[in-house]
């Protein structure tokens, strides 16, 4: 469109108006630019083509349709060369004059190009793969099938607690029911410290609440195989968007891989999913049989995150029971994490929490943990939580450029914050 755009207005110009050659040139140019970068932009926030082949393809695809489409379009306008010329093989195959042959032929070979650099071009290391457009799971079913099992949630968190100043007083999201008493299961940073909460794990990022058991029984979801969740496969996303009206969307699985959070947390195997969810806190995400196998937690640029719902198995029966799970606690500092080239820096660190209190500050570049090298933010986290709670831990660190050694004793989370309505 852009080098059909940028021909046109060259060939109207030197017909009607002629002359100033670099006016014509200039205008032609800002013409064809606009298009092209809008173009450029939607095919790359689209994620239709990695960004390098896209743009080299777009030069070449513009400089082929251009030479291709002048000769057509100065045809038409009158302007530009039309004496008659012996047909080759090719050409008298195609009526007209040869300009117009050339314009076609032009515009044939542009899009050929086009075509064979979309289909062609591998994805760059660290890019999600492409997959085929999302569409419904078999029939409305799916949807339909845990849609009455999706509630609402509207947390309230007393302004005293730690994470208040983070995560906010009132929090809204989604939760599933798990059976029809009305147990539910939601994602933790909506529900925690909140005044009706069950449980929580930390580690997995799911929390469970209770419902009014004078309301029961309950619709209750049906569990389905996360670990058989491959990408590729069809989904829906089904979340409270207001009260207890869900929407329920189509989606895929982009990725099944690693999540690695700044906040201390991370999944060895976590879920990408598109489309965007405009109610994603929460939300159930289930397969095309409308079984639960995630739920939706975090928004990205390129897609969801989501928690698979098999974590939860092992450790439901202590969260009901005792509020937290059995295992032992991972050791919890209150800072934020970010990789920086072979290291971990520290974005940010919990105002009283260990981190604080042993002296890091935002900047620091942490380089060894316990005397071990660390290189990048999992690296880190697997270090420290290979300790026990309580236990002193040498960082070394690089401030300003100067090294130095802090001594932190890392603690327990669920001692920190509040884990299970009093």
């Amino acid at each position: 469109v852009a080098s059909l755009l940028d021909a046109e207005v060259f060939a109207w110009w030197r017909a009607k108006v002629g002359g100033y050659r670099w006016l014509r040139v200039l205008v032609s140019n800002a013409c064809s630019t606009a298009v092209d970068s809008a173009l450029f932009v939607t095919l790359a926030f689209l994620g239709t083509l990695p960004v390098w082949p896209l743009i080299v393809g777009q030069y070449v695809v513009k400089m082929a349709v251009t030479a291709g489409s002048l000769p057509l379009i100065y045809a038409l306008h009158g302007v530009g060369p039309d004496e008659p010329r012996r047909r080759t093989a090719v050409g008298a195959l195609v009526l007209g004059r040869p300009p117009t042959r050339r314009g076609i032929l032009g515009i044939a070979l542009g899009l050929a190009v086009w075509t064979t650099l979309a289909e062609a071009a591998p994805a760059p290391e660290g890019t999600l793969p492409r997959v085929a457009p999302a569409t419904a799971p078999e029939g409305p079913s799916a949807v339909d099938r845990v849609r009455p099992a999706v509630v609402g949630i509207r947390a309230r968190v007393p302004a005293d607690r730690p994470s208040a100043a983070t995560l906010g007083t009132e929090r809204w999201g989604s939760g599933v029911l798990l059976d029809a008493d009305g147990l539910a299961v939601t994602v933790g940073y909506i529900v925690l410290e909140a005044t009706r909460l069950e449980g929580h794990d930390f580690e997995s990022g799911l929390a469970l609440i209770r419902l009014d058991a004078a309301r029961a029984p309950y619709p209750a979801v049906r569990l389905g195989q996360a670990p058989v969740v491959a990408p590729g496969d069809p989904v829906a996303i089904v979340g409270a968007v207001e009260g207890d009206r869900t929407l329920g969307l189509a989606a895929r699985v982009l990725a099944v891989r690693p999540f690695v959070a700044y906040w201390e947390y991370m999944l060895e195997r976590a879920f990408r999913v598109t489309p965007l969810h405009p109610a994603f806190g929460g939300a159930a995400l289930v397969d095309q049989d409308g079984a639960l196998v995630g739920l939706v937690s975090l928004r990205l640029p390129d897609g969801h995150v989501a928690i698979p719902i098999d974590l939860l198995a092992p450790v439901r029966e202590a969260v009901v029971r005792d509020g937290r799970p059995a295992r032992p606690p991972r050791p919890w500092l209150g800072l934020r994490a970010l990789d920086e080239d072979g290291a971990v820096s520290v974005a940010g660190v919990t105002p009283g929490g260990p981190a604080a209190q042993a002296g890091l500050r935002p900047g620091d570049v942490i380089v060894r943990v316990a005397g071990t090298r660390v290189a990048d933010v999992s690296h880190f986290y697997r270090r420290l939580w290979a300790g026990p709670v309580g236990q002193d831990v040498e960082l070394s660190l690089l401030r300003s450029g100067v090294p130095t050694t802090v001594i932190v004793r890392p603690r327990d989370r669920y001692a920190v914050f509040q884990f299970r309505s009093p």
